[in-house]
């Protein structure tokens, strides 16, 4: 037999193959264009909605949800790290739709901004700026009880674990609004009373330092002039308690309401640090050219807890890290504040050592510029430069003093006229009897750096640390010999700060 074939079932026939490979071609396109990312590994960066946002609310929200049920039920297993902490149906759709953020618009009204983060040299040399400060003068001092090699052992050791505890605070703080409410979270109201308190020690600990700083470069710049002006009438009433008194005439810019100008007055005392430093390092650097070294100690000394106390608050920042890395790119932020730390420890180091060197005549003081006679013009102006840089600090400490103490008692910085200049007359009031019964810079800084960087730079950021990974199960033996060694080595500097000087 003789079959025919149908020419439109043939036709049907082809057309019906063509389609279903042109089918299959666009689902495998579809496959691989899902699996392939538009952006790569390194140049993706987490979504984060501006503060502003309501969405900025709801994510912290979530994010407390899971931490807290981190905490009352913990993992069987070591979790990894959170990616997503919000469910899906709270996110916009801008979130899931693939696209530049014009195509998104189209799809939904929600166009998220774009964040502008502020340059990394710039939260670097903050930190510096922030971290550098009173204890410049003191260095020396410090290097004159431990040695030169000690000494800068000391630094080191120490800037290494004031980086880690500096790293855990910003890597756990990074949704809370400050280090008080940090601590409140993880241990309690009755924990971050302390911890306020402490802070508060420390603050008022730096404004008893800049108090007896400027004092004694007050007097000696005052008496320069007036020697070389030939008032020697004066001169005989110029006397060290009246230079203490005299700094009082602060207290009307301490009783500012206005942050602005405080921080743009700190802004030009930045050129006043630099030229102290560079005092400092030419002086060690003539002596290291022209002058044996008989008198130096290069090893160590047994003295060696005083320096350890001074760089001990030099490296102290952790209360104030939070608001200078907020407006940065949060995953520079360990590098960028490991950046900031060698540069601050390169500092100390030079100054330090230098100028230990530098003593003229081995003539070791408190205050390394107490070194140098009145009449020497370079020490002059080092001592001109340091009293702006200080008077412009000294205000904005203050005032941090009353945002803190005010913040925990009347939820707000500024309860009221009487009350802030009542604060601010104690406060100037304790550090000018300070200043003028008991003027050794270099003891209040290593008991204040002592004291508060035990609790404040060792006890609390490692405790937020071994809490956290207690709770999800990450506690290593090696994790936890590794951290109460350096609350160990806090408590011995603590110890040693106690210690007679010989």
């Amino acid at each position: 037999m003789i079959f025919m074939a149908n020419p439109m079932g043939s036709f049907h026939f082809v057309f019906v193959t063509i389609f279903s490979a042109m089918d299959i071609a666009v689902e495998q396109e579809e496959e691989r264009s899902l699996e392939t990312p538009l952006l790569e590994e390194d140049q993706r960066v987490p979504w984060e909605p501006p503060r502003s946002d309501p969405m900025h609310s709801k994510m912290n929200y979530f994010r407390r949800l899971q931490q807290d049920w981190v905490r009352v039920s913990p993992p069987t297993k070591p979790m990894s790290p959170l990616t997503s902490y919000p469910p899906s149906h709270i996110l916009p759709p801008a979130v899931f739709v693939r696209g530049d953020a014009k195509e998104v618009a189209f799809h939904t009204t929600y166009d998220p901004p774009r964040v502008v983060y502020q340059s990394a040299w710039s939260t670097i040399f903050s930190i510096w700026n922030t971290m550098i400060g009173s204890t410049l003068v003191a260095l020396p001092y410090g290097f004159s009880c431990s040695g030169i090699l000690l000494g800068i052992g000391i630094v080191i050791l120490m800037g290494v674990i004031c980086c880690h505890t500096c790293h855990l605070v910003v890597a756990y703080g990074k949704d809370f609004k400050d280090f008080g409410e940090l601590t409140q979270y993880h241990f309690g109201r009755r924990v971050q009373l302390m911890a306020t308190g402490v802070s508060l020690f420390v603050l008022v600990g730096a404004c008893i330092a800049y108090h007896v700083l400027m004092k004694q470069c007050a007097f000696s710049v005052v008496s320069a002039v007036l020697s070389w002006t030939g008032r020697a009438d004066l001169e005989a009433h110029w006397t060290p308690s009246a230079a203490a008194i005299a700094i009082l005439l602060l207290f009307p810019l301490a009783n500012l309401k206005e942050f602005s100008t405080l921080v743009l007055l700190n802004s030009f005392g930045i050129p006043f640090v630099l030229f102290t430093i560079a005092f400092i390092v030419y002086h060690g650097v003539d002596t290291l050219a022209h002058e044996p070294l008989d008198d130096i100690t290069i090893g160590g000394k047994s003295s060696f807890g005083v320096l350890g106390g001074i760089v001990t608050l030099s490296f102290f920042i952790h209360n104030a890290i939070q608001p200078i890395v907020r407006d940065s790119n949060p995953r520079h932020h360990r590098r960028q504040v490991s950046i900031a730390y060698a540069l601050v420890g390169l500092s100390y180091t030079a100054v330090g050592a230098l100028g230990y060197v530098g003593f003229p005549h081995n003539h070791v003081q408190q205050n390394f510029l107490d070194a140098f006679p009145i009449g020497d013009v370079f020490a002059f102006s080092a001592r001109a430069s340091l009293l702006m840089q200080l008077a412009t600090v000294y205000p904005l400490v203050l005032l941090i003093v009353r945002t803190q103490l005010f913040g925990l008692l009347f939820q707000t910085p500024w309860p009221g006229a009487w009350r802030v200049m009542g604060l601010n007359a104690a406060v100037m009031t304790l550090s000018t009897m300070f200043a003028v019964y008991y003027p050794n810079v270099g003891d209040v800084l290593r008991f204040t750096g002592a004291i508060g960087g035990f609790v404040l730079i060792f006890c609390v950021p490692i405790g937020i640390h071994l809490v956290s990974l207690r709770a999800k199960r990450q506690l290593t033996k090696r994790s936890l010999v590794a951290h109460c060694t350096m609350v160990w080595i806090g408590l011995v500097l603590l110890i040693l700060q106690f210690v007679p000087i010989h």
